[in-house]
C-alpha cells in the first residue's frame, strides 16, 4: 500500500509540475523528451508488426476532392484525392501528461510503400505534411495528390466506371494488408467540371500477383467512381456527345459537323482529323 502511495504521489508531483511548468515551456520539453525517447534505437526499416503470424492493418480513408477531366478517346481520368493512411507502431508510444501527439518528417517513421498502381503519370503531391503521432502509437498519413489514372472507356458511351488503385509494390499480404471495416472512399465534396457528374462511389479490396513475387499476392484498394458525360447545362449527354461541338474530354473540342464528330475523333478519318480537332 505504502508502495501504492508513493507511485500516486509521484505520478501527481509530476502532472503538477507539467501543468504548472511555464506554459509552452514545459509543453515543448515534455514534447522534446518524448520525441527523443520514443526514437531512440527505433528502426524506421522495421514494419511495426506485433505479431509475425498476421500482417499489419493499414487503415484507408479516400476522398475524391476533384474531377478535372474524363478523357473517353485516351482512356483516362484526371482527379484530386486526398489519401489518409492509419497504423499502429507501438514502438512510438508512450504515456501522455500534457503532450498526446507530435509530427515527425516521413523519413523518421516507418511508413508503407504505398503508391497509385494504375497511374500513368507520376502523381503530384499537392500537400504532403509531416506524420502525426498519437500517444497511443496510432500514425495518421495524409497526403493530397493530383493523379492521372487509366480508365477503360467506350467513346460511343456517355458514362463510364473508373477506378483509383492503391497498393504496394514491395509488401505482400503477409506483412500488410487493408483493413475494410473502417476504411472508406466517398466524392461527398467532390468538385466536377460542367460536363460530368458522378453518379455512384463504390471501393473494395483486390488481390494482385506482381511478378517480383509470384509466389505472393499484393493487396489493392480500388475506389470505383461511375460517371456521367452531360452537357454544360444539364442537357443529355448522348445529344451533348454527338452535337457539333461535343466536348469529349472536358479540354478538347471538335467543331465539326456531327456526323463526323465521332469518327474524326477516334482517328477513323486519319488525316483530316488533326485539322478537325485541337485543344483549347
Amino acid at each position: 500500500m505504502d508502495a501504492m502511495f508513493r507511485v500516486g504521489v509521484l505520478i501527481a508531483a509530476l502532472m503538477s509540475k507539467s501543468v504548472s511548468s511555464q506554459g509552452s515551456q514545459g509543453y515543448m520539453e515534455e514534447a522534446i523528451q518524448i520525441f527523443n525517447t520514443i526514437f531512440h534505437k527505433y528502426e524506421a526499416n522495421v514494419p511495426p508488426r506485433r505479431n509475425l503470424t498476421l500482417p499489419l492493418l493499414l487503415n484507408v480513408n479516400m476522398h475524391v476532392m476533384h474531377v478535372s477531366s474524363l478523357n473517353l478517346l485516351e482512356q483516362y481520368l484526371e482527379t484530386t484525392i486526398d489519401l489518409e493512411l492509419t497504423w499502429d507502431d507501438m514502438r512510438l508510444s508512450w504515456f501522455p501528461l500534457n503532450v498526446r501527439e507530435i509530427t515527425a518528417n516521413r523519413s523518421k517513421v516507418w511508413s508503407p510503400d504505398i503508391s497509385i498502381d494504375n497511374a500513368i503519370d507520376e502523381p503530384k503531391h499537392v500537400d504532403d505534411p509531416r506524420i502525426v503521432i498519437k500517444s497511443t502509437g496510432t500514425i495518421y498519413w495524409y497526403k493530397r495528390l493530383k493523379i492521372k489514372t487509366s480508365c477503360s472507356t467506350n467513346a460511343t458511351q456517355v458514362s463510364a466506371v473508373c477506378d483509383v488503385v492503391i497498393g504496394s509494390n514491395l509488401l505482400d499480404d503477409r506483412v500488410i494488408d487493408f483493413n475494410m471495416s473502417v476504411s472508406s472512399c466517398d466524392a461527398k465534396n467532390a468538385v466536377t467540371s460542367h460536363i460530368l457528374e458522378i453518379e455512384d462511389v463504390s471501393f473494395e479490396k483486390r488481390k494482385e500477383v506482381r511478378w517480383l513475387k509470384p509466389n505472393a499476392t499484393f493487396p489493392e484498394f480500388a475506389c470505383s467512381l461511375r460517371m456521367k458525360l452531360t452537357g454544360p447545362d444539364g442537357t443529355n449527354g448522348q445529344e451533348f456527345l454527338t452535337s457539333s461541338h461535343a466536348s469529349l474530354t472536358g479540354s478538347v473540342t471538335c467543331p465539326v459537323l456531327s456526323m463526323f464528330v465521332l469518327s474524326s475523333c477516334l482517328g477513323i478519318i486519319g488525316f483530316f482529323s488533326r485539322f478537325a480537332c485541337k485543344p483549347l
